[in-house]
């Protein structure tokens, strides 16, 4: 529980008033000292936990992009997949529906046909494969160890590039992708394309929440 601390002046000493959180009732008070170099209020009752700052750490991965196309139906039909996921997820990046995540070959084998019909998975060019090619390697072996999460972004132009640049994740289980995102000439038409991000089910279980982020 968190409460407000006030410092006061008495006969030539700090002490600390400890309050309820916007409120003007002392709750009790003490001499202002310091423990393991954190200021403390003498003989408080029941004393908060000390800050403790968030720590973040990289997370290894393995990532691939591949273009799709753009259908409205296929759109629509990720918005309902990743409506699914169990994970609270925080979209801050134009364009994107939230990660779809597959954690068997049944998984996976059912999202591919399911998808199937609405993008073109033989679509490919000069730095990224086609998903049809991907495919193979997700296999039961893959899966014991990994999850699969699946990006889809919508592009303005294929000439336009997105690439995972890093994951973290805090002691919190807050994960962050972060994406990168570039545009190159080409025309202007809308399409898009699967960011398929291989992690490992030991830090998956760890999440709690998920956002993706942009960076330029």
């Amino acid at each position: 529980f968190v409460h407000d601390y006030e410092l006061y002046l008495e006969e030539g000493r700090l002490y600390v008033a400890k309050r309820p959180p916007m409120g003007e009732e002392i709750l009790e008070s003490g001499r202002l000292i310091f423990q393991e170099g954190r200021p403390a209020m003498e003989g408080e009752t029941h004393p908060s936990p000390p800050y403790e700052p968030e720590e973040t750490i990289g997370i290894g991965f393995q990532s691939f992009s591949s273009p799709v196309g753009y259908t409205r139906a296929g759109h629509k039909a990720m918005l309902d997949r990743s409506g699914n996921l169990l994970l609270p997820f925080v979209d801050s990046v134009p364009g994107l529906c939230p990660p779809v995540k597959l954690d068997s070959r049944s998984d996976f084998e059912a999202f591919y046909r399911e998808m199937a019909v609405h993008f073109d998975f033989n679509l490919e060019d000069t730095d990224s494969p086609a998903f049809s090619r991907l495919a193979d390697q997700y296999t039961d072996e893959f899966f014991r160890d990994n999850t699969l999460l699946l990006v889809f972004l919508v592009e303005g132009s294929p000439a336009n590039r997105s690439l995972v640049d890093s994951i973290t994740l805090d002691r919190e289980g807050r994960m962050e992708i972060i994406i990168r995102r570039w545009s190159l000439p080409g025309d202007q038409v809308r399409t898009g394309r699967f960011l398929a991000v291989n992690v490992s089910k030991e830090d998956i279980a760890a999440m709690v929440i998920c956002q993706v982020l942009a960076v330029p």
